[in-house]
C-alpha cells in the first residue's frame, strides 16, 4: 500500500515537472527536481546508519542512471519528451525503493507509520 501511494506521488509530482521547457538545459532541470523529491522521501529516514547507507546508494543509483541515460540520450537526439519520461520512470523505481527501505527501516526501529509522508 505504501509502495502504491509513493509511486503515485513521484507520477504526480513528475507530470508537473512537464511545464513545457524550451530548451535542453531547462528540460535538465526535470532532473534535479527528481533528485530533491527522491532526497525528501530519503529525509524520513530513521537516524541510523544502516538506514542512510542505503539511502546513499538509492540515491547515487537516481544520479548515475539519470546522467549515463536520461541526459545522454536528450544530448544525443534533443527528444525533451523522452528525457521527461525517462526522468518519470527512474524517479518511480527510486521511489518504489526508497518506500521499501522506509517501511523495512522504520518497522524495524517500532516507530508508528501513519505520519511517516506527512
Amino acid at each position: 500500500m505504501l509502495t502504491k501511494v509513493l509511486v503515485c506521488v513521484a507520477v504526480l509530482a513528475c507530470v508537473s515537472l512537464h511545464s513545457q521547457a524550451q530548451t535542453v538545459e531547462e528540460a535538465l532541470l526535470a532532473g534535479k527536481k527528481a533528485e530533491g523529491t527522491l532526497q525528501q522521501a530519503l529525509n524520513k529516514l530513521p537516524p541510523n546508519a544502516e538506514a542512510h547507507g542505503y539511502a546513499d546508494d538509492v540515491m547515487s543509483s537516481l544520479k548515475k542512471m539519470l546522467k549515463e541515460d536520461c541526459e545522454q540520450n536528450l544530448r544525443q537526439n534533443g527528444q525533451i519528451n523522452t528525457y521527461y519520461a525517462c526522468v518519470e520512470k527512474y524517479l518511480g523505481l527510486s521511489m518504489a525503493s526508497a518506500s521499501e527501505l522506509l517501511s523495512g527501516q522504520w518497522a524495524s526501529s517500532g516507530a508508528s507509520r501513519p505520519g511517516l509522508f506527512c
